[in-house]
């Protein structure tokens, strides 16, 4: 008997955790994760190969329905600040949440898809002006700026992460994941002509001073494509 009462003892929290962790039916859902990462650029050495750089840190809010215990919907905005050069980003984007077992402990994975709005895409003539002759040209403008590693997110975003979320209370989870993905991205600054017309200045180089210059950079839009990795922690409810 006493044997029998000890073994009730142990076993009703875990059957009291299995029956939380598969309570979550239909009805509102709520994501919210911070992250920081790294974007796959060309080597600042030059020699055609690529490294982990622009380390960024973000927070995402997400709000949707989940359909069962396993799938949710919803839409999310994330508050992104790449530490180097300050520049912000705010993708906005659909992500669909799959929980994979129907446990405590289970395995997930995100699907995010969505597009960036940049903050800082275009600067006003305080920061940036163009530079002086010999740096003006008749088929060129240069421009003389202070910090030519600005990337910022600012297109489309797309993105999978897989971790494993640990039921803690009344059926929220705390996860954690690695997100791979790729995103859009505009490097250098963004300049308004007197036309109107906006001009990307993003390839860096050195006048016959000490000054750094860039000029138009024109890329395609898969070129402009670049990967990225990022390790997240968050808490669904």
């Amino acid at each position: 008997m006493r044997k029998t009462a000890i073994m009730l003892m142990v076993m009703l929290p875990l059957c009291g955790i299995t029956m939380s962790a598969k309570s979550r039916g239909a009805g509102l859902w709520t994501d919210i994760s911070l992250s920081s990462g790294n974007l796959l650029l060309d080597s600042p050495l030059g020699d055609g190969s690529r490294t982990l750089q622009q380390t960024d840190y973000a927070a995402d809010a997400v709000l949707g329905w989940r359909v069962n215990s396993h799938l949710a919907i919803g839409a999310g905005v994330t508050a992104s600040c790449v530490i180097k050069s300050g520049a912000y980003s705010f993708p906005l984007y659909m992500r669909l949440r799959y929980d994979i077992l129907d446990r405590a402990v289970s395995p997930y994975l995100n699907l995010d898809a969505g597009w960036s709005l940049a903050a800082r895409s275009v600067l006003s003539e305080e920061v940036v002006r163009v530079a002086d002759e010999p740096f003006h040209t008749l088929d060129c403008r240069y421009v003389e700026y202070g910090n030519p590693d600005m990337y910022y997110r600012k297109g489309l975003v797309a993105a999978l992460t897989a971790g494993v979320s640990v039921r803690i209370e009344r059926g929220n989870r705390l996860y954690f994941g690695v997100t791979a993905g790729v995103c859009q991205v505009s490097h250098g600054v963004d300049v308004r002509g007197s036309d109107g017309t906006v001009t990307n200045y993003a390839t860096a180089v050195k006048g016959p001073d000490i000054r750094t210059v860039l000029v138009p950079t024109h890329e395609s839009f898969r070129e402009r494509l670049r990967p990225e990795i990022r390790f997240r922690i968050g808490f669904e409810l």
